[in-house]
């Protein structure tokens, strides 16, 4: 066992390590947003620069019309130029981000966010082993605490409430450690995620392609996803599925005949249509004050 804990500890990196292999990457990226940044300094810089001055002249009362208007026809004829060196710096720009990105396909994964998923997993694992070798002690210590208990007086049985309230505070600090290192291994994984995407984001500018986007959604939600909430969310649902797929096995065994048919399907959205309407307003209703359900709420929501 102690032999595995060592092998897993050997996989698990530490702060220092993920930076060293991480800077390769990012110095091989940096040069390449250097040299995009020098493009877009009188281009697209100088653009976005230019309609943010416009649009604040426009907003801003303390000119008079006249003032605005010149100051906005000098702001359109440095725009226009900028517009110029953007559009002719366009093919550059567009060839060094392909570049970039492409670098950061071939590199991220492999030589860095693999390994870093890899340290993660062993240091879960490791985690885990502290928790239950930390129970099993406080489990010892409790056992030991109470063998050491003797008589069956008022003393005694205080004793052994205060020994019983005092083990129940260790195990839930210990479990409440083992949470936090878990969030940190989770948020450890995370930011290591995030990197690729703000190298990406900064070469371009925010405009990420559709995988991308989808990706950053996926892992968004796989951060933020707790099982309890979403059962809570959920758990109505889940019920009322079960509910249906026990009653489509049941009932061809005892009636002889599918649930499932088509008239019975057109029959349960002929019933259910009519009280949509109702149901959404209970809803709402449940939603706005809670449990709530005055007759007045409830016809008001449904009417809406």
């Amino acid at each position: 066992m102690s032999q595995n804990n060592e092998k897993l500890g050997a996989e698990v990196l530490s702060v220092d390590q993920e930076e060293s292999l991480l800077k390769p990457i990012t110095d091989h990226v940096g040069k390449i947003q250097a040299q995009i940044d020098e493009l877009r300094k009188d281009g697209t810089d100088k653009t976005v620069e230019l309609l943010n001055v416009i649009q604040m002249t426009k907003n801003d009362k303390s000119l008079s019309k006249g003032e605005k208007e010149n100051r906005i026809a000098e702001a359109k004829k440095e725009l226009e130029a900028a517009q110029q060196v953007e559009k002719a710096n366009k093919p550059a720009v567009d060839k060094l981000i392909n570049e970039g990105v492409s670098y950061l396909n071939q590199h991220f994964e492999k030589e860095y966010y693999s390994k870093v998923v890899a340290s993660c997993v062993a240091e879960k694992s490791l985690a885990a082993k502290r928790y239950s070798d930390l129970l099993v002690e406080i489990k010892n210590v409790h056992t030991q605490n109470l063998s050491k208990i003797s008589g069956n007086d008022a003393d005694a049985k205080q004793e052994i409430k205060d020994e019983n309230y005092v083990y129940k505070n260790k195990v839930f600090d210990a479990k409440l450690t083992y949470q936090k290192e878990l969030q940190a291994i989770k948020d450890r994984k995370h930011e290591a995620f995030i990197q690729r995407y703000h190298l990406i984001d900064l070469l371009k500018m925010s405009k990420f392609s559709f995988a991308e986007t989808q990706a950053q959604k996926i892992e968004h939600y796989l951060y933020t996803f707790n099982r309890k909430d979403w059962l809570l969310r959920n758990g109505l649902y889940l019920v009322i599925i079960i509910v249906f797929i026990g009653l489509g096995i049941v009932t061809p065994i005892i009636k002889k005949t599918p649930l499932f048919t088509i008239n019975n399907i057109l029959n349960i959205l002929q019933q259910a249509s009519p009280r949509m309407f109702l149901a959404l307003g209970v809803a709402g209703v449940l939603m706005l004050a809670g449990t709530d359900l005055s007759i007045g709420r409830m016809v008001g929501m449904g009417m809406v």
